[in-house]
């Protein structure tokens, strides 16, 4: 709990860096006029995204071991890569919710009507609460049936 202001810290400047390059680049994509252009970019920064949380999910399964429990070095603090690991996590779903869910909102409202906009964004958002239900409860069901 002690290290969290310092994890918002690092959290903020790492995604304030994250937006200001988007910003920098982003302009050339959605000025555009072929689709496929603002496609590619929405996809590349998923892939990436995606990418680096299966890596930390690697690592997390990896570094953690019920010898681990404790979670504290002998004298008390915390182990230094298992500390950068969770800098890590931090910004990355920090930066992901703050940047990501932009993206795709300025993404869809580029590509869908206004008639059609008003008739499906409920669907969508829906989906995204399903999808998050479904997402946690497979963690949960995973981590009950021991899989770690």
């Amino acid at each position: 709990m002690a290290s969290q202001p310092w994890a918002k810290i690092f959290s903020i400047t790492t995604t304030g860096a994250v937006v200001t390059l988007y910003n920098r680049h982003a302009p050339q994509y959605f000025n555009h006029k072929d689709k496929r252009r603002r496609c590619t970019l929405f996809y590349g920064i998923n892939t990436i995204y995606s990418v680096l949380f299966v890596v930390v999910g690697l690592l997390l399964s990896w570094t953690i071991t019920e010898s681990d429990v404790p979670k504290e070095s002998h004298d008390g603090s915390e182990t230094i890569p298992r500390a950068i690991l969770g800098y890590v996590t931090y910004v990355l779903i920090e930066s992901y919710g703050s940047l990501l869910v932009c993206i795709f909102w300025s993404f869809t409202n580029d590509e869908v009507s206004l008639e059609s906009a008003k008739s499906s964004y409920g669907y969508i958002v829906a989906v995204g609460q399903i999808g998050a239900i479904c997402g946690s409860g497979a963690v949960e069901i995973w981590e009950k049936n021991g899989r770690r």
